[in-house]
């Protein structure tokens, strides 16, 4: 399945009362090209997981969690698989024998498999943060070029050609006559000529922005880059607006080279593009008062409805506890109506919050750690920005 919004939506309602095995499989042959060592990376995982259910007493989730690996076949060979396309991939089966779901993208991952009673989804959100949808438009004198980006695989979408029509006005030959206003300047027929083919290129390109509108919303664009020469670049974004997508501005002229070769040279602006989308975030997120900080405010603020946007701190983790009643809270926090003894330890609370987060509405902002470090110390790599 590809990765969208709608993935998020439908894999974080994946849910079985016996488990729902989760696998990631970093299939990157530049990293390490044999798959029998990728097949050993996951074993290992599995065990590793098997130990650690043991430890808990899982014995009935664990023979059940066997006989599903058991029984996944093509989709446990997919993960696996040096001829398919994706360079990170995930693979998420109930133990009930429900439909195997699989999203691939050509993202490096980290290999991991766990069994809980969702789908374990927040590595999605780590690729959603490197690779999200994005559009690239290239603004030359031939027209307009645009490119969809996500997750490192490119696709050409369309050429929006500029037909000059120089029939109509041929172009005259020699130096103005006498007459003139133009000849008094020292301007020349082809001057004037290249002068009225460039401002019908700007016109044309002006009015493409209903394309790239039509694109940006079918494709879900988070953002768009726009390359080419400076002049060409205002006249494509002249009624471009809205929040979304985020507009990055690039000033290479790249109409005619290879689709890898475009990609290669505008990646150094689109991923400046995402940084400069983080700082605003954390930016806002220390200069608002309308903020939750740290574990246990940022949980109240996502159970209660208040939280707009969650940022977390990719790679960190959090532990916490849950309540009978499904209540989520900080260490040694009792939620109202429940008592100490009621409290099971959640050693994935990271996981817990991205789910949290979408059953509630609200957008969630995976950031690097070093921006990260910037919300402080109180936050402990992770701020709610709220509605209310």
């Amino acid at each position: 399945m590809t990765l969208d919004r709608d993935t998020f939506a439908q894999l974080s309602q994946l849910n079985d009362p016996h488990g729902v095995l989760s696998m990631y499989v970093n299939a990157d042959p530049q990293g390490d090209s044999d798959p029998q060592a990728w097949r050993l990376r996951l074993q290992h995982q599995i065990s590793a997981l098997t130990e650690r259910m043991s430890d808990n007493g899982s014995r009935e989730r664990i023979d059940r969690m066997r006989r599903r690996i058991d029984a996944l076949g093509e989709d446990r060979d997919w993960l696996l698989d040096p001829t398919t396309r994706g360079m990170g991939r995930a693979l998420f089966a109930p133990l009930s024998d429900g439909e195997v779901h699989r999203v691939s993208v050509q993202l490096p991952t980290e290999d991991f498999v766990t069994c809980e009673d969702s789908a374990y989804i927040r590595p999605l959100f780590e690729w959603w943060s490197k690779g999200s949808p994005a559009g690239i438009a290239v603004a030359a004198r031939d027209g307009l070029r645009i490119v969809d980006f996500r997750f490192g695989l490119a696709t050409e979408l369309a050429t929006v050609e500029y037909d000059a029509g120089t029939e109509e006005w041929a172009e005259m030959k020699g130096p103005a006559t006498s007459g003139s206003p133009f000849a008094r300047h020292g301007v020349s027929h082809r001057e004037l000529f290249e002068s009225k083919l460039n401002e019908h290129i700007r016109q044309f390109l002006s009015t493409t922005h209903t394309t790239l509108r039509r694109y940006a919303d079918g494709q879900e664009w988070e953002y768009l880059v726009v390359t080419g020469e400076p002049q060409l670049v205002d006249a494509v974004l002249e009624h471009v607006n809205g929040d979304r997508p985020r507009v990055v501005r690039a000033q290479q002229v790249l109409w005619d080279v290879p689709t890898a070769m475009l990609i290669d040279t505008v990646l150094p602006d689109l991923e400046k593009g995402r940084r400069e989308a983080e700082a605003a975030l954390v930016m806002r997120a220390t200069e608002t008062k309308r903020t939750a900080r740290g574990l246990d405010e940022t949980l109240a603020a996502i159970q209660q409805g208040q939280a707009e946007v969650l940022l977390m701190s990719e790679g960190h983790e959090w532990t916490g506890c849950r309540s009978a009643d499904g209540q989520y809270t900080a260490d040694g926090v009792v939620p109202p109506g429940a008592s100490e003894q009621d409290m099971m330890p959640e050693p994935h609370m990271g996981e817990r919050l991205v789910e949290l987060a979408l059953r509630n509405g609200t957008e969630v902002a995976m950031l690097r750690e070093e921006e990260a470090e910037r919300l402080g110390d109180g936050a402990d790599g992770l701020v709610a920005l709220l509605r209310w």
